[in-house]
């Protein structure tokens, strides 16, 4: 829980400089006061809840209800099934909630009464997230076990192959929409982030990461909010939806640059900002 304190305190800034700011605000990507800093910090709280429920299930069928003490930890023995498999349960949970419940119809509709659905894009994709950080957990894992590029190439090929069937299959039976955070959306994420995986780990020249992808890894959270920031001034400075394609790639390029080089500068000089898990 603990961890996610630093989250929701920016979630919360961000919510007061957006009302604060003429900034036009897109009540359809996350909802009105939502944001994605509440799906940080709520996607993982959901996951180990998920851990921890079958855990007590596990230890309840194997021992009688006497409770192990890696119930919370995420490995596989502690839950008896890998986090990938704890994603498609997840996955089936969010879509049985869309359709079962017909979740799909509320947050697709113009239905803002109350602070649940006047943040309904956002509260109810938490399920949907929760999922994709297990297969983040999932790609951890097994790419920390790779021990060297060949192996970790293998790997990644494999989780792409099995994220792009799984995507090819779901996105037959329904439109991929990141509003809904459906099925064909978890598994285009998890096709599309091991295919890059994938072509980074082909072309580089050595094992290990580029010193880009370095510094960036060190700040990962400073990273994501300084990137916030920087789209923030950018939309409150220009109005980038009118400018031309040059001007468009020559923001993006320095936002892209002083983003990198920040990341770059603090990584040589040992800095770094980093909340416990």
């Amino acid at each position: 829980v603990f961890p996610a304190i630093p989250l929701i305190a920016i979630g919360m800034i961000r919510v007061w400089v957006l009302s604060a700011s003429d900034l036009k605000q897109h009540v359809t990507e996350y909802g009105r006061h939502w944001n994605f800093f509440f799906t940080l910090a709520a996607a993982p709280q959901l996951y180990f809840a998920a851990v921890m429920a079958l855990g007590k299930i596990r230890n309840t069928i194997i021992t009688g209800g006497a409770l192990q003490r890696d119930v919370v930890s995420g490995t596989r023995a502690s839950v008896g099934v890998p986090p990938l498999v704890l994603s498609l349960l997840l996955v089936g949970v969010h879509e049985a909630l869309l359709y079962g419940l017909d979740w799909n119809q509320l947050i697709l509709s113009s239905y803002r009464d109350d602070m649940f659905t006047a943040n309904k894009e956002g509260t109810c994709t938490l399920v949907a997230y929760a999922a994709i950080f297990a297969l983040g957990v999932d790609v951890g894992t097994v790419v920390r076990q790779a021990t060297s590029r060949a192996a970790l190439r293998n790997t990644m090929g494999a989780l792409t192959v099995v994220g792009g069937v799984l995507f090819g299959i779901t996105s037959q039976l329904e439109t991929p929409s990141r509003r809904l955070a459906n099925a064909p959306f978890i598994f285009h994420t998890l096709f599309f982030n091991c295919l890059v995986s994938l072509v980074v780990c082909t072309f580089q020249s050595n094992y290990q990461p580029s010193a880009i992808i370095t510094a960036q890894s060190t700040n990962e959270m400073l990273c994501f909010v300084g990137a916030n920031l920087l789209t923030g001034a950018v939309n409150l400075s220009i109005s980038a939806i009118d400018l031309s394609w040059l001007g468009a790639h020559s923001v993006l390029l320095v936002y892209i640059s002083l983003l990198s080089c920040t990341m770059c500068v603090l990584h040589h000089y040992g800095i770094q900002v980093r909340h416990k898990r």
